[in-house]
């Protein structure tokens, strides 16, 4: 048996109703009418008989997919179509599990049935899996062997539809659904039971399959009132919207059901409702229902009233319906008419036709006067003549045609006496109200002969409004020319999100939410014109502001968070990388960060001592001289440069030493903190032993100057000490002290203090001369990246003056930092000279200089304004700062320019700024009124060019409106062409029948068929110019033609000779050829025409054909058929062409002599046997003879009786054995001698060794080569092996084999090399002493090891940190034999300790080390925050917790009058508190948080609604009043009868005071003149303003001498003028 399974669609649907009976359903799938079910139905779609009315099934059942059965319970159902064909059996028996020989079910086979078979089971049976099987079993004899008639009664090819879902029992809808619908072919042998079984998953989409199994709602029974949409029922997931049905309003809502297969619920909408009108004076009403759905209301007319009357629903909920049809009666008049008149004539002729019409007409007027009733009889007798002719023609095929025609013609004029009773009831004809959406109605009156309204656009509405009378009694007036006003949605519409409710004006409601970074209030405005965009405000968009810009440029492009566009570099005076951060929300700056200032600070300070001392001895003195030069600088700042240092000390003393020392000091640096400390020291002593007297002047003069310009605070100390001691111990001491103080300004202060001391002794003593030089102690501290210092120290000894010099210098430094703080210290400098002299006067002067840092700051550059007036024009500029490096001006083009201002700092000091990018703005010139076009100029600016097109009533196409190309030109407007009507053809359209659908050009649609007595294919072409007439062609007479009179050549079937059915068949005769065509006549009773055969052209035989042999079957041209074949001796292959032309030859070709080719004269050394020697059959194969070789070639002659050739054998060559020497090595076997097949085989003959190689000889008898054996040679063990274990198997060098190993202590590869000669030892090569790694000297400490191997080779440490100790270990081998390993990375472990103080926090502690610190933190109860644990930067600190703070809390408001407070959350983080307005209230509520903790939040934004009231003089106005509230006043207003104008109602400004009320007027109102005899006039309006007097004509007696015309008055009560008649 074979399935074969072709499905055929499984897809979800939504609503499918299913036909069949429907059993009673036993399962918990059912609610009270609704049930869940698996429904599987079967159609025997083919038997094994196809002609048998009767079919067979053993048993169906359904699986599951792993072969479980569903349907063998009692909850499945099984069940037929209730017809009488199923009738017999339970169908509930094909429902078995196991089918035995003899069970079966049969049912008379029903084509029109759609189903056979149908099982119902639970859908909760499949478990939530939508796949199953569906098994068939064919039946089959009790006796195991189905009959002939029983087997053809089996199905072959079933088809199953399953459908699963929620089905509605009373109507089988099925709520929800899946279906598939599967086919099956069973083949096989239907004389025993077979089972077919076929997968019908029904679908694969997961979330479908589980939707279709989910609780879910249904529909409710009364939607009535409801448009609804069911996208989704299942629970938890409903998605089901609904509408107000029309004439209901309200806002729906849609609940979802409280339980599965349980109804969702509608609420919201109600009726519409009519009111009654206020004027029901003819008609009694009976209001049975004011729904404007349901609108039943019925009306009778009154007593006094007549008529159909009929009751109108509103068009809007609050509005009258409307009653029409009673008219007021009037009297009734009898009138009595009795017309008789009696006329017959009958006429017969053959040749004329005579129709004679004859109409009398008699009128009476009858004229009776009652209550405004007229009553006009008329009675009329008309006699009429009808003419009736009738033509019978008869045609023939062979065209001949008998016409006879008779005419009757009869006249009769009936004879008629009528008396009739009229009642005559004369109605006052009225016109009915109208629709008036969208207008604003005054009627005055409704009758038809005295219509009187006005109109004009209703609010939301445009145009011109016009009303006309109706066209007829009870017929509604007419409305035209307002249109609705609907706006456009903006084309930009960026930062908002618009809900679209209503685009339409008069009830305009578009609701607006501020997009995602923007923020305001958003407005939707409806648009003031039709078509415009509406207008969309209160959204900006969120936005930095500027921060403070001092030491940055910076170019603000696009403030805008969401396209955020700034960009920074540092200002003159400053360094760094500028950094912008825009900032997180509306309003903050955003952030500038990395630029610093910089400052170079000079501060020069100058001391000079000098100290002159004049001394008197025999002996040289004694001289001490300590100087001490010390430099201190600190400073916080970020310096970049070099720093040079020289400093110079020179003493000289006579007859002593001169020691001069030099240093140099180079220092570069960049740094943050730099402190340097440089300390020079000289140390003199002299001493002698003088006796003498001694007189000692010592002057001393102190020079201060210091010159500070700097923006800081500096102070300079300097101490200079002056010693000079005699034996009387005598000290003078000097100290000086400047101290200058300054910000942003230039001091210069000078002190000079001079004293002098003079002392006289006499000593006597020895004098010692001692001289030490100490100098420079340099001490640098530098934080930085790179430092350079150089020293250089020279000391010199010699004899001269005695003369003391310490000079100490330090360079400038230029340094960059934001904020700077210098200290400055002076250098000290000691000098102590003690002489006793007796008879030598010496004289010592001593100077000290010093200079310290330099520090000068540098001010900024301004820019100015332009100060060409010009250069402002087109810009808008605000200027917030003008320093260069922080230059902030802002532009923008001003109104009438347009481009990307910009505003450029200045290059120098007072220089004016630049503006660019502001041009004057182009504009393209209006196009005024275009024909065929209605425009909407919005921005006629080409950067910003808006102008939008529609096409003119009356004109058609796609506007396009293109801009100017420069300015001042005009726009271009295209698309738009006038419509094009084509017209109907005014020539004769008789011979076609046509039906216009479109008349325009554009999808223009005219079909036309041909008349009766025409033929052809009816054609319509559409005009080609505007009003021109469409084309009609195609269609002819209809013709009969003639039999053709020479038809020779031809046979001819004449079927009929009608041209529209023309049918005449022909062929050509015999002894003629061709296509023979029959082509119907052109005109009426003209022949058809024959063409296309030709007598037969024939072929004769040629002349000379002795060359072939010919067979001729025919030799007609049109079939020639002649055979040939070339004659004996002759070969090749035979044509035969056709004759040229009638009786010419045809023609043979192809067949020529046979050549044959001669045996060759030389066949030396070949074997040759010859089977054919014709050239063109040629077959002679040759081999080459004994003796001889290669590759013999036999080749055909060319020309007849020549020999044919042979080539390639040539006699053999053979090698012979070399020299019995050359042999010797050698073992040779010689096989074949012979060059092409030589074969030798040789090996190494004893004593040799080698691969033995033989190679074929070069020439005839040259001796064939020997090569590759060679003398064995034997190899001997080396002398010495210590490094080696050798193993010697065979020394010979052929079958050498010796292994060796490395020995033990050593190690590497061994390698083994054969002797390269007899008796020579071989070689090893490899092995070297292993080298060992020591034990790590100190592996206890931190450490825990395992050594495995300590050989460097195969080095194997590992290692662990110890207890207390934590790291990555690294063990590195030793890099030289004896030395120990090394180990690294563990390091004793780091630990936190518990923070302090952790209140406000909840901590829980992990671990403490520092390396995996876990600590985390929680905000304890009444704290907030983001927490924050960082673990400590050292051993045994605590670790750090920040980030909870007390959580702050907000009062409740204490005055909320005017406001409903919702409090969700009070604390300031978390604030949510919601309000509304109260009852009473109205405004937008806006609640904010307080400002600090424990205060009151706020509220704002309700106030009282404030109320217009009613105006108190309402004269002239029809006023509905919507809404009277000041904020959404609503007042409708309109002229009242009797006024005209333009009504309008004005909110009032207080609350409870009147509104306005302005526009209306009282009418002027025309009369009729006094004198108007010699007109006749129907007066329509009488006002002035809608005057209207038609069919104004001259009465009888007067003539006109102009067009009569009637023109309104001047003013009110005023007659309107008459003209155009004269007596």
């Amino acid at each position: 048996m074979r399935i074969n399974a072709a499905f055929w669609i499984a897809a979800l649907q939504a609503n499918v109703v299913l036909c069949g009976k429907m059993m009673s359903f036993r399962h918990a799938d059912t609610a009270p009418d609704h049930r869940r079910v698996l429904q599987v139905k079967l159609k025997a779609d083919a038997f094994v008989d196809p002609k048998t009315t009767t079919g067979e099934v053993g048993g169906v059942i359904l699986e599951s997919a792993n072969g479980t059965c569903l349907s063998c319970d009692s909850d499945a159902v099984c069940s037929s179509p209730d017809v009488a064909a199923y009738k017999g059996e339970s169908t509930q028996k094909v429902c078995r599990k196991t089918v035995a020989a003899g069970e079966k079910w049969s049912w008379t086979v029903s084509p029109s049935s759609a189903y056979d078979i149908m099982i119902e089971i639970p859908l909760s049976k499949l478990g939530g899996d939508t796949d199953f099987k569906v098994s068939v079993t064919s039946s089959v004899d009790a006796s195991g062997k189905n009959s002939a008639e029983q087997a053809g009664r089996q199905v072959t090819n079933w088809v199953a539809t399953s459908v699963m879902g929620t089905q509605e029992v009373s109507t089988g809808r099925w709520l929800r659904s899946a279906w598939s619908k599967v086919a099956v072919n069973l083949n096989g042998d239907f004389r025993f039971a077979l089972v077919g079984k076929l997968p019908s998953p029904l679908t694969s989409d997961a979330n479908k399959s589980k939707e279709l199994f989910a609780e879910h709602c249904i529909r409710p029974d009364n939607i009535s009132s409801y448009i609804i949409t069911e996208q989704s029922l299942t629970r938890g997931a409903m998605q089901v919207t609904a509408k107000c049905k029309a004439a209901f309003k309200g806002t729906p809502v849609v609940t979802e059901c409280d339980g599965d297969l349980s109804a969702y619920k509608l609420s919201g909408c109600v009726a519409e409702l009519c009111t009654q009108p206020a004027d029901l004076t003819a008609y009694n009403v009976l209001e049975t229902h004011l729904g404007r759905e349901s609108f039943a209301v019925t009306a009778t007319c009154k007593d006094g009233y007549a008529g159909s009357p009929t009751a109108t629903v509103c068009a809007k909920d609050g509005n009258a319906y409307s009653v029409s049809g009673c008219k007021a009666t009037t009297t009734t008049v009898t009138t009595t008419s009795t017309s008789t008149s009696t006329t017959t004539l009958t006429h017969t002729s053959t040749t004329t036709t005579t129709a004679t019409s004859t109409t009398t007409s008699t009128s009476t007027t009858s004229t009776s006067t009652s209550t405004h009733t007229t009553t006009v009889t008329e009675t009329t007798t008309q006699t009429t003549t009808a003419t009736t002719t009738t033509v019978t023609r008869t045609t023939t095929a062979t065209a001949t045609m008998t016409e006879t025609a008779t005419s009757t013609t009869t006249i009769t004029t009936s004879t008629e006496t009528t008396t009739s009773i009229e009642t005559t009831t004369t109605l006052v004809k009225k016109c009915t109200d109208t629709e008036v959406n969208g207008y604003k109605v005054t009627a005055t009156s409704l009758e038809v002969e005295n219509f009187q309204a006005t109109a004009e656009c209703a609010a939301g509405y445009e145009g011109s409004a016009t009303v006309k009378v109706c066209d007829a009694q009870d017929m509604p007036f007419k409305l035209s020319g307002c249109a609705e006003q609907v706006c456009q949605t903006p084309a930009d519409s960026t930062g908002y999100i618009l809900t679209e409710v209503s685009t339409k004006v008069r009830n305009f409601e578009v609701q607006a939410k501020c997009a995602p970074l923007f923020h305001g209030t958003p407005t939707a405005t409806a648009c003031l014109k039709h078509s415009q965009a509406y207008d969309v405000a209160g959204c900006d968009p969120d936005a930095c502001s500027s921060p403070d810009t001092t030491g940055y440029l910076v170019t603000e492009s696009d403030l805008n968070l969401r396209s955020f566009v700034v960009t920074a570099d540092c200002a003159a005076g400053f360094v760094g990388a500028a950094k912008v951060s825009k900032c997180d929300q509306d309003g903050d700056a955003f952030k500038l960060e990395g630029c610093t200032r910089t400052t170079t600070s000079t501060t020069t300070t100058t001391n000079t001592l000098t100290s002159t001392t004049t001394m008197t001895a025999t002996t040289t003195g004694t001289t001490t001289s300590t100087s001490t030069s010390t430099t201190s600088i600190t400073s916080t700042l970020t310096i970049t440069g070099t720093t040079t240092s020289t400093s110079t000390i020179t003493e000289t003393s006579t007859g002593t030493t001169t020691s001069t020392v030099t240093q140099t000091s180079t220092s570069t640096s960049t740094t943050t903190t730099s402190t340097s400390t440089t300390t020079t020291t000289i140390s003199t002593t002299s001493t002698s032993t003088i006796t003498a007297s001694t007189t000692t002047t010592s002057t001393s003069t102190l020079t201060t100057t210091s010159t500070l310009t700097v923006t800081s605070t500096s102070t300079g100390t300097t101490t200079i000490t002056s010693t000079t001691t005699t034996s009387t111990s005598t000290t003078t001491t000097i100290t000086g002290t400047t101290t200058s103080t300054t910000s942003t300004s230039t001091g210069t202060t000078t002190s000079t203090s001079t004293s002098t001391t003079t002392t006289s002794t006499s000593t006597s003593t020895t004098s010692t001369s001692t001289i030490t030089s100490t100098t420079t102690t340099s001490t640098s501290t530098i934080t930085s990246t790179t430092v350079t210092s150089t020293s250089t120290i020279t000391s010199t000894t010699t004899t001269s003056t005695s003369t003391h010099t310490s000079t100490t210098t330090t360079s400038t430094s230029t340094t960059t930092t934001t904020t700077a703080t210098s200290t400055l210290t002076s250098t000290t400098t000691t000098k102590t000279t003690t002489t006793t002299s007796t008879s030598t006067t010496a004289t010592s002067t001593i100077t000290s200089t010093t200079t310290t840092s330099t520090s000068t700051t540098t001010m900024f550059a301004a820019c100015l304004a332009p100060r060409d007036a010009s250069r402002y024009k087109g810009f808008v500029v605000e200027e917030h700062d003008l320093r260069k490096f922080s230059f902030d001006v802002t532009v923008r083009c001003s109104a009438g320019y347009e481009g990307t201002p910009s505003a450029t700092a200045c290059t120098r000091d007072q220089e004016s700024y630049s503006l660019t990018g502001c041009e004057p703005a182009k504009s393209c010139k209006s196009a005024g009124k275009s024909a065929g076009y209605v425009l909407t100029e919005t921005d006629l600016t080409l950067s910003k060019f808006s102008v939008k097109a529609q096409c003119e009533e009356g004109y058609e196409g796609t506007p396009t409106v293109t801009a100017c190309a420069d300015d001042a030109e005009a726009y271009t407007v295209s698309g738009c062409e006038q419509v094009k009507v084509c017209l109907a053809p005014t020539t004769d359209a008789k011979p076609y029948v046509v039906t216009e659908s479109v008349l325009k050009q554009k999808g223009f649609s005219v079909t036309a068929k041909c008349a009766d007595g025409y033929f052809g294919t009816a054609t319509v072409a559409v005009c080609t110019a505007h009003k021109a007439p469409y084309e009609l062609s195609g269609c002819e007479p209809q013709r009969t033609c003639l039999g053709n009179a020479d038809s020779t050549g031809y046979t001819i079937l004449e079927s009929n000779l009608i041209a529209s059915k023309f049918s005449v068949t022909a062929t050509c005769a015999k002894g003629y050829e061709g296509t023979a065509t029959v082509t119907a006549c052109v005109a009426d009773m003209k022949p058809y025409s024959l063409s296309g055969c030709e007598l037969a052209k024939v072929c004769l035989p040629p002349n000379a054909a002795e060359s072939y042999i010919v067979t001729e079957s025919d030799l007609k041209r049109s079939s020639f058929s002649v055979a040939a074949q070339c004659a004996k001796g002759y070969e090749g292959t035979a044509a035969v062409s056709v004759c040229a032309g009638h009786k010419a030859p045809y023609t043979l070709s192809g067949c020529e002599p046979i050549k044959t080719c001669l045996a060759t004269a030389d066949s030396a050394g070949y074997t040759i046997v010859e089977s054919d020697l014709t050239v063109s059959k040629f077959s002679v194969t040759a081999t080459c003879a004994k003796g001889y070789e290669g590759t013999p070639k036999v080749t055909a002659c060319v020309e007849d009786m020549r020999p044919y050739t042979l080539s390639g054998c040539e006699p053999v060559k053979v090698c012979v054995a070399p020299t019995t020497d050359t042999t010797k090595p050698y073992i040779v076997t010689e096989s074949d001698l012979t060059r092409s097949s030589f074969s030798v085989a040789v090996q190494c003959a004893k004593g040799y060794h080698g691969t033995a190689a033989v190679a074929v000889c070069g020439g005839h008898e040259t001796p064939y080569t020997l090569s590759g054996c060679e003398p064995e040679r034997n190899c001997v063990g080396p002398s010495a092996t210590t490094e080696y274990s050798v193993v010697e198997s065979n020394l010979l060098a052929s079958k050498f084999s010796v292994t060796a190993t490395c020995a033990k202590g050593y190690e590497g590869t061994p390698t083994v090399t054969v002797c390269a000669e007899d008796g020579k030892p071989y070689t090893l090569s490899g092995c070297e002493p292993v080298k060992t790694c020591l034990a790590h000297a100190d592996a206890k400490a931190g450490y825990t090891v395992v050594e495995s191997d300590l050989s460097i080779n195969k080095f194997s440490v590992t290692a662990t940190c110890a207890k207390g100790y934590e790291g990555t270990t690294t063990v590195t081998v030793c890099a030289e034999d004896g030395k120990p390993y090394t180990l690294s990375g563990c390091e004793p472990v780091k630990t936190c300790l518990a923070h302090a103080d952790a209140k406000g926090y909840t901590v829980v502690e992990s671990d403490l080390t520092i390396n995996k610190f876990s600590v985390t933190a929680t905000c304890a109860k009444g704290y907030e925050g983001t927490t924050t644990v960082k673990a400590c930067a050292e051993d045994g600190k605590p670790y750090t917790i920040s980030g909870c703070e007390p959580v702050k809390i907000c009062l409740a408001n204490p005055d909320a009058a005017g406001y409903t407070v919702v409090e969700a959350d009070l604390t300031m983080n978390k604030f949510s508190v919601t309000a509304t307005c109260a009852k009473g209230y109205e405004g937008a509520p806006t609640v904010t948080a307080c400002g600090g903790d424990g205060k009151p939040y706020t509220l704002s934004g309700c106030e009282p609604v404030k109320v217009c009231v009613a105006s108190s003089d309402v004269t002239g106005y029809q006023v509905t009043e919507t809404s009277l509230k000041m904020g959404s006043f609503d007042v409708a207003v309109q002229c009242a009868a009797g006024f005209e104008g333009t009504a309008s109602a004005t909110a009032c400004t207080a609350h409870a005071q009147p509104y306005q009320l302005s526009g209306c007027v009282r009418a002027k109102v025309c009369v009729a003149p006094k004198d108007a005899a010699a007109y006749k006039v129907t007066e329509g309006n009488l006002q002035k303003s809608q005057f209207k007097v038609d069919d104004v004509s001259c009465a009888a007696g007067y003539r006109q001498i102009s067009a009569p015309t009637a023109v309104a008055c001047e003013d009110d009560g005023q007659p309107y003028r008459l003209s155009g008649c004269s007596a």
